[in-house]
């Protein structure tokens, strides 16, 4: 699985959607997904995708993931106001 290997980037967005996988992740209601991301440590939760701009704090309410606010909100490095 790829959230185990050390030498993936997490931060590299998808070629077509420009998208950070925590992004997408966050976007599609992938909870574990989320949670194993932040605990990792090196995926930036503040990167914005590309098409939209927005970063994943901003796509967890709008699509209806409240729960992944509060996961989210365990990263001290997280930026609230852009």
């Amino acid at each position: 699985m790829l959230l185990g290997r050390h030498d993936a980037d997490p931060n590299m967005g998808h070629p077509e959607g420009f998208q950070t996988p925590l992004s997408l992740a966050v976007m599609n209601g992938h909870k574990e997904v989320v949670r194993k991301l932040v605990k990792r440590g090196d995926a930036d939760p503040n990167i914005a995708d590309l098409e939209s701009g927005q970063t994943p704090l901003w796509w967890a309410p709008r699509n209806g993931h409240h729960g992944m606010v509060r996961i989210l909100m365990e990263r001290d490095d997280l930026i609230i106001n852009q």
